[in-house]
């Protein structure tokens, strides 16, 4: 059969120990990895949410005051790059907690001595947007406060990243802010200005 996904019941129907043959048999750990993806891929958000916070709780962090809905929001965003359930609390982290350190490599390569002034200048911009809970309308909004400003989006979109996540991963920058909140993306961007310079 050319089907990769089973069932358990589809399991039972097609396959018995009979036919079973020793002759050409391997373990392949990456198709392993692709199974268990596709699982993750394939559970309800409900389960998804279970997995999430009991692999939180393993490593002694509590997500009680976030709200179910917005843990669900992130696990959304993150679920498509996932292999394990143990990979979502690390790549999803930032979403609850603002970075600690920051990737030293990303700083050299995206931290420039004119980011701190364009950064304190999207600052203000930030301050007086209207709707941070929209991810799309945040976007157009940063888009075309660059255009406006004359900076490429070379010179903002990476360091703001930096500034948000610690590190040049994520998704979509809107996204992420638009989760985290318009006072805790400022907080974030003011902390790399004065750690990073």
């Amino acid at each position: 059969t050319e089907q990769e996904i089973f069932s358990l019941k589809e399991l039972t129907q097609n396959f018995s120990l009979e036919r079973v043959h020793k002759s050409g048999a391997r373990f392949d750990p990456d198709k392993t990895i692709w199974y268990n993806h596709q699982y993750l891929q394939n559970r309800s958000l409900e389960d998804l949410h279970q997995d999430f916070t009991a692999s939180t709780a393993t490593v002694g962090v509590s997500l009680e005051k976030w709200g179910s809905d917005h843990i669900k929001k992130v696990l959304l965003l993150i679920r498509e790059r996932a292999n394990f359930p143990s990979d979502l609390w690390a790549m999803g982290r930032f979403f609850f907690e603002a970075p600690l350190q920051y990737d030293e490599k990303a700083a050299k390569k995206q931290w420039k001595p004119q980011t701190k002034d364009i950064l304190n200048e999207l600052i203000q911009a930030l301050e007086g947007a209207g709707n941070f809970n929209d991810a799309d309308q945040l976007e157009v909004a940063i888009k075309t406060w660059i255009g406006n400003a004359g900076y490429g989006f070379g010179q903002v979109m990476p360091p703001l990243r930096l500034a948000l996540v610690g590190e040049m991963k994520g998704p979509h920058i809107s996204n992420i802010m638009a989760l985290v909140g318009k006072e805790e993306s400022i907080s974030r961007i003011k902390k790399a200005i004065e750690t990073l310079g």
